[in-house]
């Protein structure tokens, strides 16, 4: 039997109003009457699903997130860290030198904070709903970082993917066996501490619930799914996947995040096998 769901949000969860739907939140309602760990496994920072928390009724003392892209695991309801990874200074300060003297818009997040700088008009519409959380920093310096830990940084571009991954090939330099790289939505660079991924992530919390690995699902859908589709114990690719993520799928849904994947994946994989 399953115990653990580890859910991308982002284009899986959520349809593309950015919602769950009612029949999606009733299954995962009906999922934790069960005693299942509905589980969140993101690249946003923490402190900015609390709404999310709310409405799927996981922000108690046994409910945990996977967020950064696994660079952080949280208990939803004080934010408290149950593991935690973060990039050293000198190469996330290299990096963030390179990407901002190319003009990108780049992002660095903290357990407390995302800090933003060089916003777009297009990105700064997206952020700005997420409130104090959210620093938009005109002084180009990375030095306010040295004695904080780092979990990811994020470079933007509307449409950038395959400039980025050019980017990530021709500057071996600053990204090669120093970081893990993914990309997202079509618009972000996703950068990481080395060998960190959604799949440590949820290694992490697995061990911290003594749950087998065995015993778990991942679902996701774009290249910051990768680490979680090789490690969850069945992996999971909704319809509207990359190839690259249904290729690794143990399963591919006929569902996409518009028809209640998540449902669907609790129906088959849950609550008929009890």
């Amino acid at each position: 039997m399953y115990k653990l769901i580890a859910t991308d949000l982002d284009e899986t969860l959520l349809n593309d109003d950015h919602e769950v739907s009612l029949k999606t939140m009733q299954a995962i309602h009906k999922a934790q009457e069960q005693g299942i760990y509905i589980v969140p496994c993101s690249g946003r920072a923490p402190g900015f699903l609390a709404n999310l928390y709310d409405e799927l009724h996981i922000n108690d003392d046994h409910n945990y997130s996977i967020l950064a892209n696994g660079s952080i695991v949280i208990q939803n309801k004080n934010e408290t860290i149950i593991s935690a990874v973060s990039i050293p200074f000198e190469i996330g300060n290299s990096i963030f030198n390179d990407a901002t003297d190319k003009g990108y818009c780049v992002e660095v997040f903290t357990p407390s904070t995302v800090y933003v700088f060089q916003v777009t008009t297009d990105e700064k519409e997206r952020l700005l709903s997420f409130g104090k959380r959210m620093q938009f920093i005109d002084n180009i310096n990375y030095s306010i970082f040295e004695n904080q830990k780092v979990l990811k940084i994020l470079i933007v571009k509307d449409g950038g993917i395959p400039e980025f991954q050019e980017y990530e090939a021709t500057h071996t330099h600053v990204f090669e066996n120093k970081v893990c790289v993914s990309y997202s939505s079509n618009r972000y660079m996703e950068i990481n501490p080395l060998h960190v991924d959604k799949g440590t992530g949820l290694l992490a919390l697995a061990k911290h619930l003594n749950i087998p690995i065995e015993q778990t699902i991942g679902v996701g859908d774009n290249f910051n799914d990768i680490g979680l589709m090789k490690t969850a114990g069945l992996s999971i690719a909704v319809a509207n996947a990359i190839p690259e993520i249904k290729e690794l799928a143990d399963v591919v849904l006929p569902y996409t995040n518009n028809e209640d994947a998540i449902m669907h994946v609790l129906e088959e994989y849950v609550f008929s096998k009890k």
